[in-house]
């Protein structure tokens, strides 16, 4: 099978992920053929990185949410991802043995965040409720659910609520602190 050699090839170059796309594909071809389940396995074990998420500065002056790690794990493609291991967001302490074999960190600083609380605002609306009752049926010589309205006043309340948030990120090596990337990421939230 081709794709098996183009795995191989891949496999004793040292690129991780492409041999695994490719024994995938040989895997769905025939399940069986060679070493193929030994090689994904092999392939992805090299390939997959280990992120640790670090504690991100003056994240407690602004009480940062735990949605925001994993926002900016979805946002560098980590969620699903077959190829990055997340260490627990906000978990990260040095001393721990889980800590050694991190192959990257995940610092950063909370630049901006601000919550914009809605104006309330309330309206009197008029409309219908319906409500169902038990009737007899002459007709059928049996009871029935009928639906039937009333008139109703009801109170409705509106109001606009945003959220902005920027954050510095870097990846780095804790081997050697080598800034691997570094990016902000924004993001911008309104809800009624």
């Amino acid at each position: 099978i081709p794709e098996y050699q183009d795995g191989r090839t891949a496999f004793d170059a040292g690129h991780y992920r492409k041999a695994f796309g490719h024994f995938e594909k040989v895997k769905a071809l025939d399940p069986s053929y060679k070493e193929t389940a030994e090689l994904i396995r092999v392939a992805r074990e090299r390939a997959q990185v280990r992120i640790t998420l670090m504690p991100f500065q003056n994240a407690q002056a602004f009480s940062i949410p735990m949605e925001i790690p994993r926002y900016l794990q979805s946002a560098l493609g980590g969620l699903g991802n077959d190829f990055i291991e997340w260490n627990e967001p906000g978990t990260a302490n040095p001393s721990d043995t889980a800590f050694a074999g991190t192959r990257l960190q995940l610092k950063g600083r909370v630049d901006e965040l601000v919550y914009v609380t809605p104006q309330i605002q309330t309206f009197e609306r008029r409309g219908y409720e319906s409500y169902v009752v038990k009737e007899f049926n002459k007709e059928r010589n049996r009871m029935e659910n009928v639906t039937r309205y009333r008139k109703v006043v009801y109170t409705e309340i509106q109001g606009k609520s945003e959220l902005r948030l920027r954050i510095s990120y870097q990846l780095v090596s804790p081997a050697n602190e080598s800034v691997i990337l570094s990016d902000v990421a924004e993001k911008y939230r309104d809800w009624e």
